[in-house]
């Protein structure tokens, strides 16, 4: 009887242990079981998560960009700037030219009165020319009868030495005067001749002398009418001088407010550079942080980068995507840094808070 219950014992004893080994079995794998499943749902986020990330190489695309445009906006100021100071040259230039044909026309101004003057007393001399050329006739026409009265007067005197001659020793007194009447006859004559002949070169020298004053009043007639033409040319060119500066001066005042447009986006531009540039150094973090996250879940130690682990072919490709894009980022700024033209850009204070605050949330990454 005592061996029955003792066998009874046994075999219960040996059926409760074989329950609680079942059970723990059980539980052992309903625990496996949860944290494959538990393990799953985290895994299939973090995963997307990180095939999310691996797309944060547009940031340093985006970084790239920025970083060209800046360079060319910069290069755009610059050239506005070398722009800006050609058209104030040139509006400086313009506008010595509208004082200096202005000075041009008071000159011709003057010109034109000097010339009209000048011409006047032409006109006058070929007056007082032609009354010369007249005076030179009637003296002409003088000699020729005092010519005349000498040639009357040999003959009177000739024909009183014939009288005398015929009246013999009584008219021998009357020939010598009727002599010396003939001789003062001839010198008369001789005088006459002699003044005609030179009063005929003064008259043939007035004569010249007219028509080249004649031919000197018909040139400055000539040059007054030109110098007319030149004044009135002149007076054209002096008000298109001050329109065309004023002109210069509007386009210069225009290329003076595109320049203030230019610097402020070449302002904006490096800002959006160097944001673009801590996002992607935060994304760049971010994905260490995730690869931490996923060594935990996956049950290792180290980075998720380094191991053989799901993810981290994940973390490699998007870690050297991030890295091609902070090199190129890196190399490009770098270019703008030798290409730029050596300007300060003053930005809004928005955009280095912005900055900032990018900052403060990398710098608060590291620490986590």
């Amino acid at each position: 009887m005592e061996q029955n219950s003792e066998s009874m014992f046994t075999s219960i004893q040996a059926m409760r242990n074989k329950n609680i080994f079942i059970g723990l079995l059980g539980s052992l794998a309903v625990a496996l079981a949860l944290i494959l499943i538990i393990s799953r749902l985290v895994d299939r986020p973090i995963r997307r998560v990180i095939s999310g990330l691996n797309e944060t190489a547009a940031a340093g695309s985006l970084a790239r960009m920025s970083l060209r445009m800046a360079d060319n906006t910069a290069n755009q100021a610059s050239a506005i700037e070398e722009t800006s100071a050609s058209l104030e040259e040139m509006s400086a230039m313009t506008r010595q030219n509208a004082e200096n044909a202005t000075q041009a026309d008071k000159l011709m101004h003057s010109v034109e009165g000097i010339t009209s003057s000048a011409g006047d007393s032409m006109n006058r001399l070929m007056e007082f020319m032609q009354e010369i050329s007249n005076a030179s006739d009637k003296t002409q026409k003088i000699i020729k009868s005092i010519d005349e009265i000498a040639f009357q007067t040999n003959l009177l005197a000739l024909n009183a030495a014939v009288e005398a001659a015929r009246a013999g020793e009584a008219g021998a007194g009357f020939a010598v005067v009727a002599d010396e009447v003939r001789n003062l006859a001839m010198r008369a004559a001789d005088a006459a001749k002699n003044t005609a002949a030179l009063i005929e070169g003064n008259v043939k020298m007035i004569q010249t002398g007219a028509d080249l004053a004649k031919s000197m009043s018909g040139e400055f007639s000539e040059v007054v009418s030109s110098v007319l033409k030149a004044s009135s040319l002149i007076k054209e060119i002096s008000a298109a001088s001050q329109d065309q500066a004023q002109g210069v001066q509007q386009i210069n005042q225009a290329v003076g407010g595109v320049d203030k447009v230019v610097q402020e986006n070449a302002a904006n531009a490096e800002e959006a550079a160097a944001t673009s540039t801590q996002l992607e150094e935060q994304a760049e973090r971010m994905l260490r942080f995730v690869g931490r996250l996923m060594a935990l879940i996956e049950g290792r130690q180290g980075d998720a980068a380094t191991d053989g682990g799901p993810g981290a072919s994940l973390l490699q490709g998007s870690a050297v995507k991030n890295s091609q894009g902070r090199a190129g980022a890196g190399t490009q700024k770098h270019e703008t840094a030798k290409t730029a033209s050596p300007r300060t850009f003053h930005g809004s204070p928005g955009g280095s808070k912005a900055v900032e605050k990018h900052a403060s949330h990398a710098n608060g990454m590291d620490d986590f």
